[in-house]
C-alpha cells in the first residue's frame, strides 16, 4: 500500500468517525434528574411534524446544561444533523465570537468541515436557507444570555425544517419571553432525598453518609437548598476530611461562600445595570421574604425604580415572587452579602450595607462610619440596645436607608433622639448628613421631629422630602392605639384632612385592625422659624404615604 492509499484510508476513517454521533459527557452519578427530564421532554413533541422549541431557565448551578446534555444524548440517534453550541454567553461578547458560533452550527448541520462566513448576516441567511434542502435538525444553544443572541441562531420555528428540535438554556427568562416560538421550563432544585444522594456520592463515594457525619451532612444539605452545583462542589471539597474540618467549613460558609459556587452564581449579578445591582443587594441584605408592595414603596423612595427592577431580577432568576412576597435562594443571599464585604472583609465601616448587629455595634462604638454606607438594618428585637452615636452618622453622607426593628417595650436612641414603637424605617434623601434632618425628640413621646437642612429648598433631592417612607411595622397579631390629647387638633390642622387629599389608608383596607397613630412633626427651619405639623395614621402591615406638598 503506497502513501497516497494510506492517507486516503485515514481520511475515510476520519470522516466515518465524524459522522458517527458523539455523546456528550455529563459526568458520573447523575442524580435526581428524572423529574426535570420528564417535564422538559413533555414539552418536546417528537411525534408531530412541528418544530419544537424549548427553553430551560433557572439560576446558575441548578442543572440546566446537564438536563440539555442528557436530552441531547437521548435523542441523538433520531437525527442525522445535530449541533451542541456551548457557552453562547461567553463566546458571543463580540461579532467575531458570534461569527465563529454560526460557523460551527452550519458546519455541524451541513456536515461540512471548514465553512467560513464573512459576516453575521451571511450566517443568518445560510441558516435560514439550509431549511429548504436539509431534513430535521437537533440543536442545543447552551447558556444564552440575552434575546439578541437567539436572533443570530434560532429566533423562531420558521428557520427550521419540520420535526426539528431546538433547546435553549438560559439564566435570563426574558430571552424566552420575547421569542414566542419557545415553550419555557424552570429547572427546579433537588428534593431532599435526591440532594442527599448526590452529595453523598461526592462526599463519601456512596449513597448515604458515614455514621459520624449524618448531622453534619444534614447541615450541608440545609445550606445547599437543593442546588446541584453546591452539593457537588461541597461534597468534593469535604471528601476524606475529618469532622473538625467539616465543622470549620460550615462555620466559614456563613460569611465566605466557596469560590467555585460564588463565581457561577455571580454571573447573573454581573450582567445587571448599576440600579438593579443596588436593588439586588438591598433585597439580599434587608428585604428577603418581605412583601413586594412594602419593599417597592421603600425602594421607590431610594430612586431605584423597583417596579421594573424587581421584574428584571425575577427574569434573571435572582429572585422569585410568590403570593406577593419576594423570595431569594439562600445561596444567592449569601452571594449578595459576600459582594458587599469583598473589598473590605475586615472593615464593616467601608461596606455599602450593614445588617449584622456585631458589625453595626463595631461601626458606631468605634466611630468607623464612612461615605460608603448606603443602608443600615438593625434588628433590636433580641439584641441589647446600643447608642447610635450622632458623630458616627456625620461621615455617612451616602446613607439613604435606615431600618430599625425593635419591641414596643424598648426606646431607640439615635443621636439625641428617642424612638418608641415597634419598628421604624426611614428613607434618607441625599444630603450632607443625618444630623441635618433628625432632630430632638422628647423622652416618652411618640413624636419624631425632622429638621431639613438650611438649603433644603435649593436641593431638588430634598423637595417634598422622604416622609412617605417613614413607617411603623407591626406584627400581624399586634394592635396598638396611641391616644394623644392633641390628636384631634393636629388632625384638623393637617393637610391630610382636606377632602381633596388622598385617603391615609393608601388603598389598604382592614375592617378589624386598629390604626396606629404616629405623629411626625415636620419642622422646616428658616431664620429660626419653624412651620407645619403633620399627623399620620398607619394600618399594620401597610406603608402609608404621609407627605403633603411642602414645596
Amino acid at each position: 500500500m503506497d502513501r497516497s492509499e494510506s492517507k486516503f484510508i485515514e481520511e475515510i476513517i476520519g470522516e466515518i468517525r465524524r459522522l458517527i454521533p458523539k455523546l456528550l459527557h455529563v459526568g458520573e452519578n447523575i442524580v435526581g434528574m428524572d423529574e426535570n427530564l420528564k417535564k422538559v421532554k413533555f414539552l418536546i413533541d417528537t411525534q408531530s411534524n412541528e418544530v419544537s422549541m424549548v427553553g430551560i431557565y433557572g439560576i446558575g448551578g441548578i442543572g440546566k446544561t446537564t438536563i440539555a446534555k442528557v436530552i441531547y444524548n437521548d435523542m441523538l440517534d433520531q437525527f442525522k444533523r445535530h449541533s451542541f453550541l456551548e457557552n453562547v454567553r461567553e463566546k458571543s461578547k463580540d461579532d467575531r465570537g458570534v461569527l465563529q458560533l454560526q460557523e460551527k452550527l452550519l458546519c455541524d448541520i451541513l456536515m461540512e468541515k471548514n465553512l467560513k462566513l464573512s459576516n453575521i448576516d451571511e450566517g443568518i441567511k445560510m441558516i435560514i436557507k439550509s431549511k429548504h434542502h436539509l431534513e430535521k435538525v437537533l440543536i442545543v444553544l447552551d447558556d444564552v444570555d440575552c434575546p439578541k443572541q437567539l436572533k443570530f441562531f434560532a429566533p423562531n420555528s420558521e428557520w427550521f425544517h419540520p420535526g426539528s428540535i431546538i433547546i435553549v438554556t438560559t439564566r435570563n427568562k426574558r430571552c424566552l419571553d420575547v421569542h414566542e416560538s419557545y415553550s419555557s421550563y424552570e429547572a427546579k432544585g433537588l428534593a431532599h432525598k435526591q440532594a442527599k444522594e448526590l452529595f453523598c456520592w461526592n462526599a463519601f463515594q456512596q449513597h448515604h453518609p458515614e455514621e459520624n457525619y449524618v448531622d453534619l451532612s444534614n447541615r450541608i444539605l440545609d445550606y445547599a437548598k437543593g442546588l446541584p452545583l453546591a452539593l457537588v462542589v461541597l461534597g468534593s471539597f469535604l471528601f476524606q476530611r475529618d469532622v473538625d474540618e467539616w465543622e470549620s467549613t460550615l462555620h466559614k460558609l456563613k460569611t465566605n461562600p466557596l469560590e467555585d459556587i460564588q463565581k457561577v452564581l455571580q454571573i447573573s449579578y454581573d450582567g445587571l445595570d448599576d440600579k438593579c445591582k443596588k436593588l439586588f443587594l438591598d433585597i439580599a441584605c434587608f428585604f428577603k421574604d418581605q412583601e413586594e408592595k412594602f419593599v417597592t414603596r421603600i425602594l421607590e423612595g431610594c430612586k431605584l425604580h423597583p417596579k421594573i427592577g424587581l421584574r428584571v431580577l425575577e427574569e434573571r432568576c435572582l429572585i422569585s415572587i410568590f403570593g406577593g412576597t419576594i423570595r431569594m435562594h439562600d445561596l444567592l443571599q449569601e452571594m449578595g452579602s459576600a459582594i458587599v464585604r469583598q473589598n473590605y472583609p475586615e472593615q464593616p465601616g467601608k461596606w455599602s450595607r450593614l445588617w449584622e448587629y456585631e458589625d453595626i455595634e463595631s461601626v458606631f462604638t468605634k466611630n468607623m462610619g464612612t461615605n460608603n454606607i448606603e443602608g443600615i438594618f438593625l434588628n433590636w428585637t433580641k439584641a441589647k440596645p446600643i447608642q447610635l452615636a450622632t458623630e458616627a452618622f456625620r461621615k455617612m453622607n451616602q446613607l439613604r436607608l435606615l431600618k430599625v426593628e425593635y419591641n414596643m417595650k424598648r426606646k431607640i436612641s439615635v443621636g439625641d433622639s428617642l424612638f418608641g414603637g415597634h419598628g421604624i424605617s426611614i428613607v434618607i434623601p441625599r444630603s450632607s448628613g443625618i444630623l441635618e434632618w433628625i432632630g430632638y425628640q422628647s423622652t416618652g413621646s411618640d413624636e419624631v421631629i425632622i429638621e431639613l437642612p438650611p438649603n433644603w429648598c435649593e436641593n431638588n433631592d430634598l423637595l417634598g422630602f422622604a416622609l412617605c417612607c417613614v413607617y411603623v411595622s407591626l406584627d400581624d397579631k399586634f394592635n396598638y392605639q396611641y391616644e394623644d390629647p392633641s390628636a384631634h387638633e393636629s388632625q384638623n390642622e393637617s393637610a391630610h384632612t382636606s377632602e381633596n387629599e388622598p385617603n391615609n389608608g393608601s388603598g389598604c383596607e382592614s375592617e378589624n385592625e386598629e390604626l396606629l397613630e404616629f405623629y411626625c412633626n415636620l419642622s422646616i427651619r428658616e431664620n429660626n422659624q419653624s412651620a407645619d405639623v403633620e399627623h399620620f395614621s398607619f394600618i399594620p402591615c401597610c406603608v402609608i404615604d404621609g407627605v403633603s406638598d411642602i414645596a
